[in-house]
């Protein structure tokens, strides 16, 4: 087969207890009542979403061991693979930190479809994905190569911020030039393949300090306000 430099795959990241959410399963398993695609778990309108709008060639669910047969994941998980018939999909293991379950996601990309290229990380439990959004995350889906290595979302921070050390206020920080990290994360493969080589007992909270910290240049792209995390019900409403 041929290979693509334009090649692309979607690594969602289903972990996390979800025990401040108030309910039996995790948050990513919650049922939204979409106008657009029904009552569907909210990673999977997560999923629908990016796939409905951008040409990902792959998607790993990157789920934990206990609700990899669960009835709610692998119903969701039926009704994508029935939508998007020639998308390869992938489910692999979660691990303890966010870091290891993109690892782990990463691996499985790497052993079923080793041909992929640009690689977006998207965290399952932010489902309001606007339009304009997705065609920001597309635009710089294209931008990465060899020499851009990394995209990731960001808004302007808009509370006041400082610095605290033992419950005293130390300085106030400049929100000007102070920026919130959302997902999806863009990322050249070869750029992430050697970070996860060469970084094995260190943890990082998203993909942007995983490669700053091996020296490869992360660039922003202009995230979307309504592009939330879940943490609690109130978040949905």
């Amino acid at each position: 087969m041929r290979e693509s430099k334009n090649e692309k795959a979607l690594i969602l990241l289903l972990g996390g207890g979800g025990t401040r959410f108030g309910s039996s399963l995790p948050k990513q398993f919650y049922r939204l009542q979409d106008l657009t695609y029904g009552s569907l778990p909210l990673f999977a309108i997560s999923c629908e979403r990016l796939l409905n709008s951008i040409s990902f060639n792959s998607v790993v669910f990157v789920v934990k061991k206990e609700y990899e047969k669960d009835p709610v994941f692998l119903d969701a998980k039926s009704v994508i693979e029935t939508n998007h018939p020639l998308v390869k999909i992938y489910t692999t293991e979660g691990g303890k930190t966010r870091n290891e379950s993109m690892r782990n996601g990463w691996k499985s990309l790497k052993k079923n479809h080793p041909h992929i290229k640009k690689i977006a990380v998207h965290d399952a439990n932010r489902p309001f994905l606007s339009e304009d959004f997705i065609g920001r995350i597309s635009e710089n889906l294209e931008k990465l190569s060899e020499t851009h290595t990394c995209f990731i979302p960001v808004t302007q921070a808009t509370d006041s911020l400082c610095k605290i050390t033992k419950g005293k206020v130390g300085e106030y920080i400049n929100r000007s030039s102070t920026f919130q990290i959302q997902t999806p994360q863009l990322v050249w493969a070869d750029a992430l393949d050697k970070c996860v080589e060469k970084e094995s007992n260190l943890d990082f909270s998203d993909e942007g300090s995983f490669l700053l910290s091996l020296n490869f240049e992360v660039y922003s792209y202009s995230g979307d306000i309504q592009n939330k995390k879940i943490t609690f019900k109130e978040d949905i409403k």
